[in-house]
């Protein structure tokens, strides 16, 4: 149980997710949630956004964690809810935590770097994908080839902007959750 402000935390209204197993949790007297308790509560956040939110509007979330099973569970609640993921966007902060410079380290399994999800509320119904629309390995491949072939003019042009750390495995990973997410 947390303390903040002189208020006690109602860990059952939190929407944390814990790795650690329910035995450790409750030994050290915190409420255990699974995964699918915390897929339940985002997605009910996000429903609830997108029923106040304007159509044509805008939300950004801002979210760090090393489980992809959280990532994946966020990214689901905020298109079954109804918004477009029209970018994602690595935010690092120059002042990291102690467990943020461990996990940089590769001590922690934790992420160095937040991700913001630029959400969309449709102002008009979506339009119908086919099935050429799906066909992951094409528009990975087709993706990387078109950033890698811009990317010496790019440099050449705005080389305060752009330079060879753009072809490292992180930047394509960051180019390419850009450019595929926001297609589904």
């Amino acid at each position: 149980m947390g303390i903040w402000l002189d208020e006690f935390t109602d860990e059952t209204k939190e929407m944390v997710f814990h790795r650690r197993s329910r035995q450790q949790r409750e030994a050290d007297g915190f409420v255990f949630k699974t995964l699918e308790d915390y897929a339940r509560d985002i997605s009910t956040a996000f429903q609830e956004i997108f029923r106040i939110l304007k159509p044509g509007r805008w939300a950004t979330v801002e979210f760090n964690n090393s489980d992809g099973a959280v990532f994946e569970a966020i990214k689901a609640a905020a298109t079954d809810a109804g918004f477009e993921i029209v970018n994602m966007l690595l935010l690092d902060k120059e002042q990291k935590s102690f467990k943020q410079v461990q996990g940089a380290k590769g001590e922690q399994d934790v992420v160095d770097k937040d991700v913001l999800f630029n959400l969309h509320k449709p102002a008009l119904a979506l339009t119908v994908q086919t099935p050429e629309d799906h066909d992951l390995e094409q528009k990975v491949t087709e993706a990387v080839r078109e950033h890698l072939r811009m990317l010496p003019d790019r440099i050449k042009t705005d080389p305060a902007k752009y330079s060879d750390e753009h072809r490292t495995t992180a930047t394509i990973n960051s180019m390419l959750m850009n450019t595929l997410i926001p297609q589904g």
